[in-house]
């Protein structure tokens, strides 16, 4: 760094701005001194010459060392006067005694090319500057580090090379910034003397307990400071002045993302006698308007998780919802009315988000690290600052835990087994044959160890930690498998008549004769396996446990480097693999086409980060972060038999061969009487890889009472994905032609099939993302926070073009398709649709200290998501003829295909030529917003207690632009006959629009009562009341809730399928107060081992159910209708019932089929939402017992129950309108009561 000139005064050696020998009356008079401006030595004695100078600092090439551009020697300008003058001080620094020069100020000197002008276009000039700025910025990195994007190449704003090259130098050496890095906080606060005034120029020094990393700083002339970024940990602070006793605050505790207050008061003294007193852990929140939750050590350790999961933890936010329809621990959850996926997690400050659909678990995040490696996570849901983007929803900040000068460790084992576990209420196996229903079978062992300390003390630390994870398991399936009769044709249970298609009359005595049955739908007979079972209340008859396995582990290694005072760095490596085999309800290769969860799993993931930190001036903080994130969903058949031989066994003919496919066709037997079908289900095999390259770089500037903090974030985004779609085939039996499923199948009648080539693409795409933020400490009560984030995303795009989609604007019969690169009206040729330029993000919070004891914080801002995991594969990549899709349905009382006659030649078409009949498309609009997310709260703190505190907050919000696909060459409801002419496109099948219409409100009540930990006890509880709205159903959420009429958007709006009025959510852990060290009975020996170390914690959650919505199974043969998404009934009456039962959870009879006064059909009236599931009620509960052997090592045992109560939660019911069980619920959506013991050692 240079020495910059300043106004002349008492002479100071360059650089000696950190020098705690300064002469205290000089930095009174010169207030930029306070702020780190380093000094330059100007000494006649000691100044080369200037030819000497120029010798000395004119190179044959000029460097930006920082930037990294090289300017060659003809082109090279001669450094200035003041340049030269930077590098005789640096010498001077070097080699020479210290000396007092002369001040003077200098300006700052830029380096790179000479100034060239901006083009610009038409509009408005501030605007256009701005995005000039920014684009530019965009396009010169891109430059850098590979291809350019050529929706930025092709003309959206160009920008000469010169300027982009000015910008660039200066935005690397400005470092577009942040400080509070996103998984660090910062220590700020006031000096003052006896009397309360304000004490300028006092020498602050902050110091990690553990490590013994320092920050120092200096107090303003309103003796305000601030220290940071500083890694999560406790801190001490120490600060002293001439005059006072040196004054020391202990045990100061910094989270992630917080600005902890540390107030400090000086007495008149020496320097060399001490004040010292131990901070406790602060409770209000009294400098950021973030609505947040951090979740610590005592919490991680202490709290009974199943599966041990952190991420459970967050459940205990208010506002936060875990997510509906899975029993899965690891699923993700919703925060404050936005959709699951909009989440945000982060890794040390490193995007670790999952973006593939179909991933085991419903996994949100890509890597879970083990809950012994992780320090703490913090849960920001509300009005976070501009440097976090790219969701709406919360943002979980995870810190892995660091090395310390002190040697620790743990090894453990967590088991579970199904002794000792409840079983679930609608599981009706006897595996003892004791005649009683037992348990799903499980065994479960969790094992894993932690080690990290010193490589070098005070200098370099490591931390490593492993966990391996084996479970062998069962889930209790039950299906509907034909009986004797109907596997010989005779329907007697009377579910419906039996009509004879060729002559629409009914079967005599409701039989098919054995002679019109299909040839091969004979042979596919006998794969359905003979009913087992009988007793559940619904026509269920077969029940089997198929097994299941899972083997996961997870390495995390992370090590911290400290090159100098001012220099940091870390790196961490987390790898994952996941191997699992669910079978299905059936034995192979009948299958049972259950999901493509049922199946045999290989997800490996890695995960990479670095960070090196630069401190420029004791004001000002450069950070750049690499991050690398991959990870790979590979889904494959469970059965071994290859599908050509198996097709060949049961004479299912016409099917390519296309790939190394295993297992069955899909056969799926559907409509108001349906069964379990057989086969593979459409998406298999799927191999989908996602990749990420993050390049961060933050910087953090202290100036009087603003903290600015500036930075960029950009991220390069690889998506491959290989699918089988329905390569397999799949045949559509729904009851259309005989009023039964199975009798459709056994005449070889199917209603629709459909068959693709096997899905393929490698989609791009890009983010840049710049922001800026100003904590402004205006009173010593008062901290407004201000932002500004700006975020563009270029459109997907396919590495080899094989995208197109269809031209709305060509006419009704969109006979115009666009392939990508060959611009057809939008900005990016490539990507087909225009960029969106106008993603401008503000931010504004205040937090006010109104009276001692009471904060008052409101804030405001706006978000922007991401449109979800149908980024990459719901685009053009699917369309003919890159891949071929097509789907043939019924027509005029014919069936789509007989089974035995199979599918026809060149079904598929040919890439040659025009599209075939019954095609599918995907396409979308030409401008194709990010989702916007206006959000607010109002808050009110109160601090009870020293340990006790109350929140208390409202938040509400307004999305728009959420995205969803629709088919728009749907008809509306009329006869049954001409469904297919009423279309907008006759020949074609499904138009599947991409559309960002979804729009959503959400009002909620938050009160959060946290006590922090001391004496061995911490308590938090959470209530939310909320409402969210919305016309849309989330992505992987249950309670249905499709689009019904396309044509009319508002008319789905309504309670949104995760809406929970009312939760409740408590956690407690408590150490007993005997034995040695302890309240009572602080002694050793015996009795000391007999009663100290005992701890109970536990966790209560209480919620009301989320809401589903009635549907009419089939609609194109029940209303003459295309599906479009979800077509509802009308509702004639009160649903709801005073009672509800598992055999009768909502009154069937207030539904009805929709029809006119004439007796046409039409659009129903029911709406989304109008019924609630079941609530939740669940109590987990640990108590531990630690042996300390000696004072470094201790052994724990634990013993841990999940579902105390073992009170289960239904799983929604059967909401197909006519379906026999319509209105039934045979699942559970709770796990029952488990219990898990475990020993650990820690040192």
């Amino acid at each position: 760094m240079g020495c910059p000139r300043a106004r002349r005064s008492q002479s100071r050696q360059c650089g000696d701005e950190g020098n705690p020998r300064l002469d205290r009356n000089v930095v009174a008079r010169e207030p930029h001194r306070r702020e780190g401006i380093p000094r330059r030595s100007d000494s006649p004695a000691r100044r080369p010459s200037t030819a000497a100078s120029r010798a000395a600092s004119t190179p044959s090439t000029w460097t930006n060392s920082t930037a990294g551009l090289t300017l060659p020697s003809s082109t090279a300008r001669r450094p200035s006067g003041a340049e030269s003058r930077t590098a005789s001080c640096a010498t001077s620094r070097r080699t020479r005694q210290p000396t007092r020069p002369v001040l003077r100020r200098r300006p700052l000197v830029a380096v790179g090319p000479p100034r060239a002008r901006v083009v610009r276009k038409a509009g408005s000039r501030v605007k256009r500057r701005l995005l000039n700025f920014l684009l530019s910025n965009c396009v010169w990195k891109a430059h850098v580090h590979g291809r350019l994007h050529p929706g930025l190449k092709r003309g959206i704003l160009r920008v000469p090379r010169s300027t982009r090259m000015k910008i660039a130098s200066l935005l690397i050496a400005f470092s577009c910034a942040a400080v509070a890095q996103q998984d660090m906080g910062v220590i700020t606060g006031l000096v003052t003397d006896a009397t309360g005034a304000a004490v300028p120029g006092a020498r602050v020094l902050v110091t990690n307990r553990e490590t013994g990393e320092s920050r120092a700083a200096e107090t303003t002339h309103a003796g305000a400071y601030t220290a940071g970024p500083l890694r999560i940990g406790r801190y001490n602070v120490a600060v002293e002045k001439e005059g006072f006793k040196r004054s020391l605050q202990q045990d100061v505790e910094v989270h992630a993302q917080d600005r902890v207050r540390a107030d400090l008061r000086l007495e008149i003294g020496q320097i060399a006698e001490n004040i010292s007193v131990t901070a406790e852990s602060p409770l209000l929140q009294s400098e950021t308007s973030t609505l947040s939750k951090v979740v610590e050590q005592h919490e991680i350790r202490g709290l009974p998780l199943n599966g041990r999961n952190f991420q459970q933890l967050a459940w205990l936010t208010a506002g936060v919802t875990p997510a509906t329809g899975s029993r899965d621990r690891e699923s993700g959850f919703n925060s404050h009315g936005q959709q699951m996926t909009q989440n945000s997690f982060l890794i040390d400050g490193i995007d670790n988000n999952n973006n593939i659909m179909g991933m085991q678990d419903r996994k949100m995040q890509v890597v879970v690290p083990s809950l012994d490696a992780v320090a703490e996570f913090k849960v920001q849901t509300s009005n976070y600052s501009a440097e976090f983007g790219k969701s709406s929803g919360a943002v979980m900040i995870v810190s892995i835990k660091s090395g310390s000068n002190q040697f620790h460790g743990t090894a453990y084992e967590y088991m579970r087994n199904n002794i000792f576990d409840a079983r679930d209420m609608f599981n009706y196996v006897d595996r003892t044959g004791d005649g009683k229903a037992d348990p799903e079978s499980l065994r479960q062992n969790q094992f894993g160890a932690t080690f990290g300390g010193p490589i070098r003390r005070n200098k370099t630390f490591f931390f490593a930690s492993w966990e391996g994870r084996r479970e062998r398991y069962s889930q209790t399936d039950q299906a509907v498998v034909p009986n004797a009769d109907e596997r010989n044709g005779i329907f007697s249970r009377g579910l419906a008549t039996i009509n004879d298609p060729a002559t629409r009359q009914p079967f005599a005595n409701n039989q098919i004769p054995r002679s019109r049955f299909d040839p091969v739908a004979v042979k596919l007979l006998d794969l359905w396996p003979q009913p087992n079972f009988s007793g559940s209340g619904t026509r269920n008859n077969f029940i089997r446990n198929p097994p299941w396995r899972l083997d996961r582990d997870n390495w995390d290694t992370r090590v911290d480097h400290s090159l100098s005072e001012k220099d940091k760095m870390f790196g961490r490596v987390s790898i994952a693999r996941y191997q699992g085999r669910r079978e299905s309800v059936f034995p192979e290769p009948a299958r049972g086409g259950q999901a493509n969860e049922r199946a045999v799993d290989a997800n490996p993931a890695r995960s990479l980060a670095f960070s090196y930190t630069r401190i420029l001036r004791p004001a000002l903080l450069n950070e750049f972060r690499y991050g690398f994130l991959r990870q790979v969903a590979d889904k494959r058949e469970l059965t071994d038999e290859t599908f050509a031989s198996l097709t060949s066994k049961y004479g299912i003919v016409g099917i390519p061969q296309a790939g190394r496919l295993f297992g069955l066709p899909s056969i799926a037997l559907s409509g108001r009487v349906s069964y379990q079908g057989l086969g593979e289900p459409g998406s298999m095999p799927n191999y989908k890889i996602h990749q990420v390259h993050q390049y961060l770089d933050n910087v953090s500037w202290n100036r009087g009472n603003h903290n600015f903090k500036f930075g960029a974030d950009m991220r390069w985004n690889r998506s491959d994905i290989f699918g089988g779609a329905t390569s397999h085939g799949n045949f559509t039996f729904d009851g259309q032609f005989t009023g039964i499923s199975l009798a459709d199948f056994l005449l070889g009648s199917a209603g629709q099939v459909s068959l693709t080539t096997q899905l393929l693409g490698q989609m791009r795409f890009r983010n840049y993302m710049l922001y800026a933020l100003d904590d402004w400490k205006l009173t010593p009560r008062l901290t407004v926070n201000l932002g500004l984030r700006y975020e563009l995303s270029t459109p997907w795009w396919e590495k080899h073009d094989n995208m197109n989609r269809l031209e709305l604007a060509a006419g009704p019969n969109f006979n115009t398709i666009t392939r990508a690169g060959y611009c057809g009206g939008s900005s990016s040729c490539r990507g087909l649709v225009n960029l969106d330029t106008n993603n401008w993000a503000p931010r504004v919070g205040l937090a006010y200290q109104w009276r001692r004891g009471t904060v008052i914080r409101a804030g405001f801002g706006v978000f922007y998501g991401g449109q979800g995991a149908l980024g990459a594969d719901g685009r053009g990549i699917n369309n003919f003829p890159y891949n071929r899709s097509i789907t043939a349905q019924s027509a005029g009382g014919q069936p789509a295909l007989i089974l035995a006659n199979g599918v026809p030649p060149n079904f598929l078409g040919s890439p040659a030529a025009a599209p075939p009949a019954n095609v599918n498309w995907t396409t979308w609009q030409d401008n194709f917003p990010e989702p916007q997310v206006a959000q607010w709260n109002l808050a009110v703190q109160r601090e009870l207690t020293r340990t006790l505190s109350l929140t208390v907050a409202y938040v509400g919000s307004g999305t728009s632009y959420i995205m969803d696909a629709y088919n728009i060459n749907g008809s509306d409801p009329g006869p049954v006959a001409t469904e297919t002419n009423r279309r907008l496109i006759p020949r074609w099948n499904t138009i599947s629009f991409r559309s960002p219409y979804g729009h959503s409100t959400y009002h909620g009540l938050d009160a959060q009562l946290e006590k922090n930990y001391a004496s061995g006890v911490s308590f938090t509880a959470g209530y939310t009341w909320s409402h969210a709205i919305d016309n849309i159903a989330e992505q992987f959420g249950s309670g249905g809730g499709g689009l019904q009429n396309f044509k009319d958007f508002n008319s789905a709006r309504g309670n949104s399928n995760f809406d929970v009025r009312h939760r409740f959510v408590s956690a407690t852990v408590w150490e007993t107060p005997f034995g040695k060290g302890r309240r009572w009975m602080n002694r050793g020996g015996l009795l000391n081992h007999a009663l100290g170390g005992w701890q109970l914690s536990g966790m209560i959650a209480m919620q009301t159910g989320h809401n589903f919505l009635i549907t009419i199974p089939n609609p194109r043969t029940v209303l003459g209708a295309t599906a479009v998404g979800g077509w509802w009934p009308d509702r004639i009456a009160d649903p709801r019932l005073g009672t509800r039962t598992a055999d009768r959870w909502f009154n069937g009879a207030a539904f009805v089929i929709p029809r006119n006064q004439d007796g046409t059909y039409r659009y129903g009236n029911a709406g989304r939402g109008i019924l609630n599931g079941d609530g939740q009620f669940n109590i987990d509960a640990g108590l531990l017992k630690t042996f300390q052997v000696t004072e470094r090592i201790g052994v724990q045992l634990r013993w841990e129950i999940f579902n105390l109560t073992n009170t289960p939660t239904l799983g929604d019911p059967n909401v197909s309108l006519g379906s026999p069980d319509f209105g039934t619920s045979r699942g559970t959506v709770s796990t029952p009561r488990q219990m898990q013991f475990a020993l650990r050692l820690s040192f």
